[in-house]
């Protein structure tokens, strides 16, 4: 059986790979998401919906650099990196607090710089 904070991983490695139905299948519906960015709580069935709608288009790579698993929490190091085709290049240093229910995602606290996170939403609207 995988451990918490693979699973958790693996859900980075899908959004990298595209396989998003895949990754949203990792997703406990009844969870959230939490982003320093907006500060807001947005239940997983919305960030399913963006995630369907968005990611595929977005050439965004994640890369692990470290993870800590404390029972049915994990602490995952990512930094990530895309580049547009107009030239705009996005990289970001993310710390996700993952809680686990069931060997699914519940809940995702994502800790990140908010004004690369900015610059590409505005840079995307």
């Amino acid at each position: 059986m995988a451990r918490n904070k693979d699973a958790a991983w693996s859900y980075f490695q899908l959004l990298n790979e595209k396989r998003i139905d895949d990754a949203v299948a990792l997703l406990d519906e009844e969870g959230s998401f939490w982003s320093l960015r907006t500060q807001k709580r947005t239940p997983t069935r919305e960030q399913m919906q963006y995630l369907r709608a968005n990611t595929a288009h977005i050439p965004i790579r994640f890369t692990l650099h470290n993870a800590v698993e404390d029972g049915d929490h994990v602490a995952l190091e990512i930094s990530s990196h895309a580049e547009l085709d107009d030239g705009f290049v996005y990289d970001n240093l993310y710390c996700f607090v993952i809680h686990m229910r069931n060997g699914k995602i519940f809940e995702v606290r994502e800790y990140l710089d908010p004004r690369p996170a900015q610059e590409i939403v505005d840079h995307l609207s």
